[in-house]
């Protein structure tokens, strides 16, 4: 689809951020990148709904603060234990 995101984007996964609500609804991404957790740490919300993932990485359960996260409309078909 023209227009959709299918990787986050850099800013996310190539330093550390103190971004605290990051809204990646509604795009093509269909992976979670395993370190991201530790690019975002103080990442509170976080929307992953209505993309293709197929998995969430095992160190989901890095983002220590996180409080909302939205991940309908996607292709998972488990959840990592970690959760």
């Amino acid at each position: 689809v023209e227009g959709c995101l299918s990787d986050l984007p850099v800013l996310l996964t190539d330093s550390v951020t103190l971004f605290r609500h990051v809204n990646l609804s509604f795009n093509c991404i269909s992976a979670l990148p395993e370190e991201v957790p530790f690019h975002v740490p103080h990442l509170t919300f976080l929307d992953l709904s209505h993309n293709h993932l197929e998995v969430l990485p095992d160190t989901i359960a890095f983002f220590l603060h996180l409080e909302v996260l939205l991940i309908a409309r996607n292709f998972l078909t488990h959840l990592p234990e970690a959760m």
